[in-house]
């Protein structure tokens, strides 16, 4: 495989993940439902994604590994634009060119979907960890916490 098609390969890889990647259970509240479909419908560039996949491969992380760790990067990433586009923070219409979750699903669905995505990327994090020498998932860890909590994405 050539580097044109191998890239193409793990972007098409990473693409399917995301939409897969947190399933709604039968019965789900609809507005929530419908918010997460469509933003589990379009993920943007995924540079977060492809980045975060070739270092963790470069390291000789497995690719399932990886991929678990690209897309709760993404899943995060996602997140954050959610909560932002809200009415109290930017209060934005559009993102990437479809309306905003809230606009569509109301303020409720937008912040439960922000937050189901969070939980999902925190345990594909866990799974990409599992297994792994302890000081590498208290690394792992500590700097997720610092860049995701009040002194990092938060401030």
């Amino acid at each position: 495989m050539d580097l044109a098609s191998g890239h193409a390969s793990m972007r098409s890889r990473l693409r399917r993940a995301f939409h897969a990647g947190l399933s709604l259970p039968h019965g789900t509240e609809a507005h929530l439902a419908g918010a997460l479909r469509d933003t589990l419908q379009h993920p943007g560039s995924m540079v977060r994604a492809e980045l975060a996949f070739r270092i963790a491969c470069s390291f000789g992380v497995t690719d399932d590994r990886s991929e678990n760790l690209a897309i709760a990067i993404e899943y995060f990433h996602t997140a954050s634009l959610l909560f932002d586009d809200l009415p109290s923070m930017d209060d934005a219409s559009l993102r990437r060119g479809v309306p905003c979750a809230h606009h569509v699903y109301g303020e409720g669905a937008a912040i439960l979907a922000a937050l189901a995505l969070i939980n999902r990327a925190y345990s594909l994090v866990w799974k990409s960890l599992a297994g792994l020498p302890a000081e590498v998932q208290a690394a792992a860890l500590t700097y997720l916490e610092r860049h995701l909590g009040v002194a990092g994405l938060l401030n």
